[in-house]
């Protein structure tokens, strides 16, 4: 992602760069004879070539300074929403900053004024001082172009991806996970223990530990804001355990794509806590606890994995610290277990109480109101509900998510800034291009309306040639899009790189950016008055 974003900041450094560079040969068009006249008056070559990249270093220092300023805003802005997990010690602007801002100067100004600088220094000095308005001719026509086309390719590559990322983001939002971290808060909590020398010793703290943990589950419940709250050994996205079990009447247990099974000892109201839903029959409730008759809870890939067209409700299972039927009394939803993308795993619950062999309970809220907001003041009210805690951590469960989604939403923010960016420069280079066009063809125009051109001969005249440049750059970035797409294809998530659609949207936007930055120009074309363009010189 990182070495994605350095590619994007290049893209649109060229962008700007081209769309600079573009208007300064247009405006080299309207000093033809200013520049004759130097010459005329013994100016060199090389000292023409020299004032012009002067005007672009100066453009370049100047956006240099404007992007120092909004990098230290921005970087701080961007650290604060997007990495705020990050312990950063150095500014946004280091002298590693400076060094390369210093460099982006350099090439800007070479890139911006090298080019228009030797194609204003080229030609007869005679005949620029002979030609004015009425000379329609522009040498400088297919530079401009070229540029043009670089500009439109280059934003539909970077819209498009910024596209690809926003849909890909959007997939992840809408993604089943089975649960609902976003509105579940985890607390782990730990209680000092007595030395433990014999099985009895380990038995009697496990045991007040478990006291411990339910007495406190029954204090949060009554705290404000409180839904609903559980206990849970092996928490998703944190914990995982696998105990050894059998099937009735198999050697071995059918295996599922994604592992498992995975056993979690949770308390009652756990599902409604977690957000699972439950699809078949009950889930667990006071009465079952460590003495009751041994009862599961599976997963529906379970359930289908184990009892193929048959209902897995009264069926049986044998785990290691029962070693007698485990009676199925549910089916629940698929609910993932690490990462956004896995296959599905089958996973199965127990009643809280019931395990043997498995530890790190924790304990979990779902409050009425924001989970990460709720979270804040859970730490200081756990604290205070058990003051011999030896230690408090209470985080959301998205909080585990998050790092996988950061790349999705990174891209998704840097990439629509940064493409909506170049939409702006592109539109703001092509209404400046047409608009020097029109004021350059002023005389031929006005001599066109004199003989009778109609107003949509004249749009046509001025919208013809930005449409043109419009679709080649649309046809370029669309094959450099479709080239690059195996590489973008591992960072997205369940979106296709090629996608049509997208791709379709992306280029409407750019004709329809084309559009609107040739409407101001063609009405000013439209309304030229001949005579006042006839005497224009």
């Amino acid at each position: 992602m990182a070495r994605l974003l350095y590619a994007v900041a290049i893209i649109v450094l060229l962008i700007a760069a081209a769309n600079v560079a573009n208007l300064l040969l247009a405006r080299a068009v309207r000093r033809r004879r200013e520049l004759g006249v130097r010459v005329a008056l013994g100016a060199g070559r090389g000292r023409l070539a020299s004032m012009m990249l002067a005007e672009a270093s100066a453009l370049a220092m100047v956006g240099g300074v404007a992007g120092l300023a909004f990098a230290y805003w921005g970087g701080a802005l961007i650290r604060r929403t997007l990495l705020p997990t990050v312990a950063w010690t150095a500014s946004p602007v280091d002298t590693t900053v400076l060094g390369y801002t210093a460099l982006v100067v350099v090439g800007t100004t070479l890139i911006v004024g090298l080019v228009p600088a030797l194609r204003a220094t080229r030609g007869d000095p005679v005949a620029a001082l002979k030609a004015g308005i009425a000379q329609t001719g522009d040498q400088h026509q297919g530079m401009r172009n070229l540029l043009g086309i670089s500009q439109v390719a280059l934003s539909l590559l970077l819209l498009f991806t910024a596209a690809l990322f926003v849909r890909s983001l959007w997939q992840v939002r809408e993604l089943d996970l089975g649960l609902q971290p976003d509105r579940v808060v985890a607390a782990s909590i730990g209680f000092p223990n007595a030395e433990v020398r014999t099985q009895a010793e380990a038995t009697r703290a496990a045991a007040l530990e478990l006291a411990r943990l339910r007495q406190l589950l029954d204090r949060v419940r009554q705290l404000p804001g409180v839904a609903q709250a559980s206990i849970a050994i092996g928490t998703p996205f944190y914990s995982a355990f696998s105990v050894g079990m059998g099937l009735p009447g198999h050697d071995t247990l059918p295996a599922a794509p994604g592992g498992g099974p995975w056993v979690n000892a949770v308390a009652p109201d756990y599902f409604t806590t977690v957000g699972t839903r439950p699809l078949r029959g009950r889930g667990f409730t006071s009465a079952d606890h460590e003495g009751s008759e041994p009862v599961v809870v599976v997963n529906d890939i379970m359930a289908r994995t184990f009892w193929p067209n048959e209902d897995a409700l009264g069926k049986c299972i044998d785990i290691q610290w029962t070693r007698t039927c485990t009676r199925a009394v549910g089916v629940v939803a698929n609910a993932r277990q690490w990462k956004l993308r896995e296959d599905p795993s089958m996973q199965y619950y127990v009643p809280y109480g019931q395990e043997s062999g498995i530890g790190g309970a924790m304990l979990l809220v779902r409050p009425t109101g924001n989970a990460q907001t709720f979270a804040g003041g859970l730490r200081p009210a756990l604290a205070r509900l058990a003051p011999d805690a030896q230690y408090l951590s209470v985080s959301t469960l998205q909080s585990q998510l998050d790092p996988q989604i950061r790349p999705w939403r990174v891209g998704a923010l840097m990439f629509g800034l940064f493409g909506l960016l170049t939409l702006l420069v592109a539109a703001v280079g092509l209404f400046s291009v047409v608009s020097y066009l029109v004021v350059q063809r002023t005389h031929e125009m006005g001599i066109r309306i004199a003989l009778g051109a109609r107003t949509t001969q004249i749009t046509r005249l001025v919208l013809v040639g930005t449409f043109g440049v419009t679709l080649v750059g649309i046809a370029i970035g669309t094959a450099a899009s479709l080239a690059l797409a195996p590489f973008l294809q591992p960072l997205l998530f369940e979106t296709g790189a090629r996608n049509p659609w997208l791709l379709a949207a992306v280029a409407a936007l750019l004709l329809g950016a084309a559009l609107l930055a040739g409407l101001v120009p063609t009405w000013r074309a439209c309304r030229i008055d001949p005579m006042n363009a006839l005497r224009a010189d």
